[in-house]
């Protein structure tokens, strides 16, 4: 086999061979396009974009918020950023997504629960009311027949529909321009309601030496042997 001597020259170019091979051997042929193998692998030297097909995105410029999506089997496309408030959307298979207002008729899916703002409810019946059964938690009480009234059943206890007790559902004293007496003292036995002018009065019958009010529980009652004798000395007899 022939060997080539350090230095040997073709024509008076330095020969090639494997003794000179190498970054360092000046010569051409360790070249392409005249630079060297370690010229194409940093990126600044790179004259156009990778494209998506060789495992780059065919993007050389970006602006803050922009996101990168396939616009097709070989190529990648950018979003463009928003106003905030919107969210990406998709547009469907073989479609852009793109950036737009959640639609509550047709995004999303589920109920919303109440520790996310929402009631955890997904019908109704006209009438129904809700309250807290919890304290993470929304129910419903049914509507009933009209004339009921909503009444507290207390604290941490639901409430319900039903009629007024008047002996613990009111308070106050109803006026006589309500149906009222516009009185609250308890009479004695024979004691009336009596006008006064501007409202009532409870007061009992006055007696004298010739009338007799006799008084007993639910009764009020004048001695008539007592006004026969009136009656008697009034027209002479």
């Amino acid at each position: 086999m022939a060997q080539l001597k350090s230095g040997t020259t073709i024509n008076g170019q330095t020969a090639w061979h494997a003794g000179n091979d190498g970054a360092s051997s000046g010569l051409d042929a360790d070249l392409l396009d005249g630079q060297q193998g370690t010229y194409y692998v940093d990126p600044a030297n790179l004259s156009a974009a990778v494209p998506a097909n060789k495992g780059g995105t065919g993007q050389t410029s970006y602006t803050t918020g922009d996101i990168i999506y396939a616009s097709g089997s070989a190529a990648l496309s950018k979003l463009t950023a928003v106003a905030t408030g919107n969210a990406l959307i998709s547009g469907g298979t073989s479609t852009a997504p793109s950036w737009g207002k959640i639609g509550l008729t047709t995004h999303i899916s589920g109920t919303l629960a109440v520790g996310n703002g929402g009631t955890g409810q997904t019908s109704y019946t006209t009438g129904d009311l809700l309250y807290a059964s919890g304290s993470a938690a929304l129910s419903k009480l049914t509507a009933v027949a009209t004339g009921n009234v909503l009444i507290s059943g207390g604290t941490s206890t639901a409430p319900s529909w039903g009629k007024v007790a008047l002996t613990t559902h009111v308070s106050g004293t109803l006026p006589i321009g309500n149906g009222g007496t516009g009185v609250t003292t308890t009479p004695s036995n024979g004691q009336l309601l009596i006008g006064n002018g501007s409202g009532y009065t409870v007061a009992s019958l006055g007696a004298s030496n010739s009338v007799k009010v006799n008084t007993a529980s639910g009764s009020a009652t004048i001695d008539a042997e007592n006004l026969e004798i009136l009656a008697i000395m009034d027209i002479g007899l």
